[in-house]
Order: structure tokens, then C-alpha cells, then sequence
């Protein structure tokens, strides 16, 4: 199984709340590395959060939703990590046979949805700081991409694309 390092104290209790007068801040949600990432990168990584609308409450996607979930976002509860059953376990074999599965039958599932995920994957497997985690997603990337028939990205090309100014480019997308 594989140890993922908790970067915040995993509770928020009333007394890590940090008080400004009658406004009080607590920690993101997103963890210290996600934080360091490019607005774009981030956006990605939370829009991947929501998962595949429609699928059953065991749709063999939740293992990789949940991975996402546990490498990205701080828990509430530090339990949600090694639980099987939580909202944000990860273990690399569930993993990889999620992806497997996930790679035999993509178009079930939308192509939005799908995009999703796997830039997700693109940018956690470049940049999470375990080596661990990033060689699991970039595998799981790169094996999703592959499926497509398409090349996978590299990651200045990556980087380049989600920090591309397209206002100056004029390739805003609504």
C-alpha cells in the first residue's frame, strides 16, 4: 500500500481556525503543492473532484476518483485515507486495476468526463512530490491517452498550455 505524506494536520477544529476580527481563516482544502500549482493547474485538478455523473455508486471510475481526491485535497478526517471504503483511499493496486479496467472501456463513459480525469492525472503524475504517486499517475496517463491513439503530452508542452495568455491569442473558448 502505498504511504501518502499528510503536508496539513488532517482535523480542522475550532482551534486551527486563525481569527481577523470578525473574519477567520482556516486552511485550503487543497494541499500545500496543489496550492503551488498555476491557477489552470488547479482548476483541473478540482474539476476531476466531481467525477462521471450517473455512474453507480461502485462504477469501477471511484477508485480513481478516490486516489485523486486523497493525493490533492486534505481530509477532514486523516481516517479517510486508509479506509477502503473512504471518500479518499488510495492503494496502488486498486489503482491500477481501476485504470486497467477504466482503458478497456472508455466509451461508456462521456468524453468530457474522461478528459477530465485524465488531465488530472497528467498533472498529478508531473507534479506531485512523491515519485511514487507521480510515476503511478503519469503511468495511468499515459496508458489512458495511448487508448485514444494520441501521443502524451510532455510536460512543458503541459505547462505551455495552461499558462498560454488567451486573451493576447485570441483562443478564449466559452
Amino acid at each position: 500500500m502505498t504511504q501518502i505524506t499528510l503536508y496539513h494536520n488532517p482535523i480542522n477544529r475550532p482551534e486551527d481556525v486563525e481569527r481577523d476580527g470578525n473574519r477567520s481563516r482556516t486552511r485550503s482544502i487543497l494541499y500545500d503543492w496543489v496550492q503551488g500549482l498555476g491557477l489552470r493547474h488547479q482548476g483541473v485538478i478540482l474539476a476531476a473532484q466531481r467525477g462521471c455523473d450517473g455512474v453507480g455508486k461502485h462504477d469501477v471510475t471511484k477508485p480513481i476518483m478516490r486516489a485523486i481526491r486523497a493525493v490533492a485535497l486534505v481530509p477532514y478526517d486523516a481516517r479517510e485515507l486508509i479506509e477502503p471504503k473512504g471518500y479518499m483511499y488510495y492503494d496502488e493496486d486498486t489503482f491500477r486495476a481501476a485504470v486497467h479496467t477504466v482503458s478497456k472501456s472508455m466509451d461508456e463513459y462521456p468524453l468530457h468526463f474522461i478528459l477530465h480525469m485524465i488531465h488530472c492525472l497528467e498533472i498529478i503524475g508531473y507534479k506531485h512530490p512523491e515519485e511514487n504517486v507521480r510515476r503511478e499517475f503519469l503511468n495511468a496517463y499515459i496508458r489512458l491517452v495511448r487508448r485514444f491513439h494520441m501521443v502524451p503530452e510532455e510536460e512543458d508542452h503541459m505547462d505551455a498550455r495552461l499558462t498560454e495568455d488567451r486573451i493576447a491569442d485570441g483562443t478564449v473558448q466559452g
